[in-house]
């Protein structure tokens, strides 16, 4: 089993990803899938909302904590695990996080 420290963090990134696009995607979908291998676990969550420009992300510091998407950032760098968002203006965002166990 995962540390429970680890799927708390882990939830809270989930959580934070939906409240993300509940407030600014306007999505009409929203997929989740989860990948529990014995050496790694990834989250991937998908939705078919407004999208936004992920060069924002860089340029204005939106990384650094206190943002939503700065939080999972910061979150996901806690637990050891990689954490990326690609998004593109009218076709969506897809976030994934990949832990090694």
């Amino acid at each position: 089993p995962l540390d429970p420290q680890k799927q708390l963090i882990i939830f809270r990134i989930a959580q934070e990803n939906f409240n993300n696009i509940i407030k600014h995607a306007n999505a009409k979908n929203i997929s989740v899938v989860l990948d529990y291998q014995p050496e790694r676990l990834s989250m991937k969550i998908k939705d078919d909302g407004t999208g936004f420009q992920t060069s924002e992300v860089n340029t204005k510091g939106i990384k650094e904590k206190g943002t939503g998407i700065g939080n999972m950032y910061h979150r996901a760098k806690l637990i050891g695990a990689e954490f990326i968002i690609n998004s593109e203006l009218n076709k969506g965002t897809i976030s994934q996080l990949s832990l090694t166990i």
